[in-house]
């Protein structure tokens, strides 16, 4: 017998996978956010941790 964990999902509470603050319409996140699937939780990544995310990225590309 196997377990499958599912991922917590966070997309009704609305708040950010990384920062955990609202991203929720009338918030200041609400049009910049993206929609996150992993292993752990599924919910909204706000444009200012996306933008982190993507600099980190870009950093550990650079240095291959």
């Amino acid at each position: 017998m196997t377990m499958q964990c599912k991922p917590i999902d966070l997309f009704d509470k609305q708040i950010c996978v990384d920062c955990n603050l609202p991203c929720h319409f009338g918030s200041g996140r609400f049009v910049n956010r993206y929609s996150v699937y992993n292993d752990d939780v599924e919910g909204w990544r706000c444009g200012d941790c996306a933008a982190e995310v993507d600099a980190m990225l870009e950093e550990m590309n650079s240095d291959a």
